[in-house]
């Protein structure tokens, strides 16, 4: 899942905000579901100012296929399709968020700052019960 965001030229604060004239927020927001790389290469449409992205995590889960693209295959989708400046926010596994990172970086991205979730929950792996016990 892919969500697009793009801000209009005029970006305002909220009108509640204590500023001598009233004043508003204009943002427009596209959710785009689809396999990112093959839209990508389709899109002709404007440029984008941001994106928030979770590609795969590189995981192999469950053994299925779309847990498999690189992240410079992403970048390079991604690029052409940004104005110069655009932030790009990207949700990473906690065992591969490193490849996520170069990927980018390798796609001609510059990395500023990590954000970091840091939990101790996931997706369990199988487990032979029997060995378990004893």
């Amino acid at each position: 899942m892919l969500l697009l965001s793009t801000l209009t030229e005029h970006l305002e604060y909220l009108s509640s905000a204590r500023l001598p004239s009233p004043v508003r927020l204009i943002l427009q927001s596209n959710l785009i579901h689809a396999e990112f790389v093959e839209w990508a290469n389709k899109y002709n449409g404007p440029k984008f100012h941001a994106v928030l992205s979770d590609p795969p995590y590189g995981l192999k889960f469950m053994g299925k296929d779309w847990d498999r693209v690189s992240a410079k295959e992403w970048g390079d989708a991604m690029m052409p399709l940004l104005y110069p400046g655009a932030i790009v926010f990207m949700f990473g596994g906690t065992r591969t968020w490193h490849r996520l990172a170069t990927g980018m970086e390798e796609a001609g991205f510059e990395m500023w700052d990590t954000f970091m979730w840091l939990h101790g929950q996931g997706f369990p792996k199988a487990q032979a019960i029997d060995k378990l016990i004893d």
